[in-house]
């Protein structure tokens, strides 16, 4: 059946351009200009489309980019250094079933033994996840209050400095109150300082109050302590994100998804990586990862519906990226060389990297713009200006080598001269 179908489209998509093109011939013979500008629109719209389709479906080939690496889409293997708090949530919801029986059940328990800590524990934890997750942003409330009930009925005092940690998390995810939810996570650290993840916990609220370097100390402390966690990554991914680094947080965020973890922390990893892949100009991979998270998140997950927006975005600028490859290649034919194609968004980047004296940043953009476009002498010249301001002149010249022959081929003299300049001053 899918054979039949994948048949009708291509023969609609070749079909209907052909038409319309007769259309257009009869149209401008018989001297009517209205059928004659329809039918030239019409082809040239689905000319585009053919392209896109053949594109999209080189895209889908190519999507075993994921096949080969399942931990980046499909649902992980618990890991034993995990939040337990989360921990209680995720083993209710992906275990016991739906979260309004497991909350009814945790509520009758509660009236008959209105002192059951984990109960309240458990209680507090599916609240905080359906906030998270959903964002119902009211559930916080509830989840605060069933983790002060928690703490108040363990007797047991390790348990209540992880009622203590929960209560921080909860508190500092609302961002209403950050120096409250730091007072009591650096609390919980006091009373049991090898509490696990804690000092990722409190490095987060201390990356919103703008301690960044007091954040990044306790995400990295928290990935020596506890090597298969994948919770200080996400939040290193985001620290990465605040300094405008965004090629390290896409590294910090595929370690996350690598981890055999926390499957929350996994989620946000996975949208945070298709973010900064859009953001860089990494187009076609963000295209892949937005295609792969709607296919493997839940439609009530509040990221979906902004990931179907994404997605039709991301589509529409690959499409303006194909279309921009085939303008580049006339221009170097035409000697425009100046002209770049699809590396212009990673371009971009680049240029505003060094603005932000980000330089590793940039050189990863102009390294990949160059695999990206290896015919655009433009790319090879912004490398070997970055390693010349860099100090690695010998990388220099080698980059400005590498622009040469492109230059020459495309009878591009302004660019050419600029690549000599790089060539001859060694120091």
């Amino acid at each position: 059946m899918k054979k039949i179908e994948n048949d009708k489209r291509s023969l609609l998509l070749v079909s209907i351009p052909l038409v319309s093109l007769s259309l257009t011939i009869i149209g401008f013979l018989n001297q009517k200009p209205v059928l004659t500008l329809i039918s030239a629109f019409v082809s040239s719209l689905f000319a585009i489309i053919s392209i896109l389709i053949s594109r999209i479906n080189k895209l889908s080939m190519q999507s075993n980019y994921f096949r080969q690496n399942q931990a980046l889409i499909q649902s992980v293997k618990k890991g034993e250094y995990e939040n337990p708090f989360l921990k209680e949530a995720e083993d209710i919801l992906i275990k016991k079933g739906s979260y309004k029986a497991v909350v009814n059940e945790l509520r009758e328990a509660l009236k008959i033994e209105p002192d059951n800590g984990k109960a309240h524990m458990r209680l507090g934890a599916l609240y905080f996840v359906k906030a998270v997750t959903e964002g119902q942003e009211d559930l916080l409330n509830r989840a605060k209050k069933e983790c002060i009930e928690a703490q108040r009925s363990f007797s047991d005092k390790e348990r209540q400095v992880y009622a203590k940690q929960a209560l921080g998390i909860v508190i500092s995810q609302s961002g209403k109150n950050n120096a409250e939810a730091a007072k009591i996570l650096e609390e919980a650290i006091s009373q049991k300082s090898d509490m696990l993840l804690s000092r990722s916990d409190l490095g987060l609220v201390y990356l919103k109050m703008g301690k960044l370097k007091e954040a990044k100390q306790y995400f990295e402390y928290d990935i020596k302590k506890w090597p298969s966690a994948s919770g200080p990554h996400l939040y290193l991914g985001n620290y990465y994100e605040e300094k405008k680094q965004f090629f390290a947080a896409i590294a910090s965020y595929k370690k996350s998804l690598l981890l055999d973890s926390c499957r929350l922390a996994h989620l946000f990893s996975f949208w945070r990586l298709i973010s900064c892949n859009a953001r860089v100009g990494c187009i076609f991979e963000a295209l892949c990862l937005c295609a792969e998270f709607l296919e493997n998140t839940s439609k009530h997950f509040k990221l979906h519906k902004k990931a179907r927006v994404l997605c039709i975005l991301l589509f529409l600028e690959f499409g303006w990226l194909v279309i921009r490859n085939e303008m580049a290649k006339i221009a170097r034919y035409l000697g425009k060389g100046i002209f770049a194609g699809p590396s212009i968004l990673l371009m971009r980047y680049a240029q505003e990297s060094v603005h932000d004296k980000n330089l590793d940043e940039a050189l990863i953009a102009y390294k990949k713009a160059t695999l990206v476009e290896p015919l655009f002498a433009g790319n090879f010249i912004n490398l070997a200006v970055l390693y010349y301001q860099k100090g690695q002149y010998r990388k220099s010249v080698q980059a400005a080598k590498k622009a040469l022959p492109i230059c020459s081929r495309y009878k591009n003299k302004k660019l050419r001269v600029i690549a000599e300049k790089y060539i001859k001053s060694k120091k």
